[in-house]
C-alpha cells in the first residue's frame, strides 16, 4: 500500500540528504524524523491546493493508511505525540544521552521486558517536539480556548511554516542540528523570508517555547506545556 503521507514521508528523506545531511541518532536524528513529517504534511497541503486531492493535509502520519475505525488510526501524532505511549512531547536532554534512565513502563523504559535502561530515544520518539512545534506554529496556537487573549500569537498558517522549515533545513541545518538550533534557524528563517513582520517570527518562536525547547545553548528555556493545544477538533474552522 502507498499513501500520499507515507511517500511523501520516505521522498523527503532524500531531500534531508541533499540538504542539511541530518544525522540519524540523538536530537538530529529526532529532527531528520520529524523534518520527514513536517515535508509529508507540506506535500499533502500543495497536492490540496492544486486539486489533486480533495483531502486536506493531515497532523497524523500514516493516518492515510489505515481505517478511522482503528483504534488508534495513525502511526503518529503531530497534535500530541505522547498520545502513541511512546514519543515526547516536549524535549528533554536525554535525547542526546547515551544511556537514559527510565522507570520501568515509561516511555522509551527498553522494550516489552520493562527493563530500566535504553540505549538512545529512538529518533522517531525524540521527533515529536519538532512536530508538535510545526503544528503549533501553522494551526496549533488558535486551537486552544482564550489562548490569543493569554498572549499566544496567531499561527501563520501551513503554506508559510512550511517555507520557514524548508529555509532553515536548506540555508541553516548542518548534520548535527540539535533542538536549540532548530529553533534559532526556523526563527532567523521566518525573518529572512518575513522581513519588516514580526508575527511570523513571534509565532515560530511561541510554538517552540509550548515544547520547552532551549532558548540558549546551556539548554536553558521556557517549561514545556504539554496540555496546550492537544485537540485538533478545537480548531477554529
Amino acid at each position: 500500500m502507498v499513501t500520499l503521507d507515507i511517500t511523501g514521508h520516505e521522498i523527503s528523506h532524500g531531500v534531508i540528504e541533499s540538504s542539511s545531511q541530518l544525522s540519524y541518532a540523538y536530537s538530529f536524528g529526532g529532527l531528520n524524523e520529524a523534518t520527514a513529517d513536517i515535508m509529508s504534511v507540506c506535500i499533502q497541503d500543495f497536492a490540496q491546493s492544486t486539486g489533486a486531492t480533495p483531502r486536506p493535509a493531515s497532523f497524523f502520519p500514516g493516518s492515510q493508511m489505515f481505517s478511522p475505525s482503528c483504534k488508534q488510526p495513525w502511526i503518529r501524532s503531530m497534535v500530541n505525540p505522547a498520545d502513541d505511549n511512546k514519543s515526547w512531547s516536549c524535549w528533554h536532554p536525554s535525547f542526546d544521552a547515551t544511556w537514559v534512565p527510565r522507570p520501568n513502563g515509561a516511555p522509551g523504559s527498553g522494550g516489552a521486558d520493562g527493563g530500566s535502561q535504553y540505549c538512545f530515544v529512538d529518533v522517531h520518539w525524540s521527533s515529536g517536539p519538532a512536530n508538535r512545534a510545526f503544528w503549533l506554529m501553522s494551526k496549533g496556537l488558535a486551537c486552544q480556548p482564550g489562548a490569543q487573549r493569554r498572549g499566544a500569537p496567531e499561527p501563520i498558517g501551513i503554506r508559510k511554516a512550511c517555507d520557514v522549515w524548508y529555509r532553515a533545513l536548506t540555508n541553516y541545518f548542518s548534520p548535527v542540528t540539535d533542538y536549540y538550533e532548530a529553533r534559532t534557524s526556523t526563527v532567523k528563517a521566518a525573518q529572512d523570508l518575513f522581513p519588516g513582520s514580526s508575527k511570523e517570527a513571534a509565532a515560530v518562536a511561541a510554538a517552540w517555547d509550548v515544547v520547552g525547547a532551549p532558548d540558549s545553548p546551556d539548554g536553558n528555556g521556557p517549561r514545556c506545556d504539554p496540555g496546550f493545544a492537544i485537540d485538533s477538533s478545537a480548531c477554529p474552522a
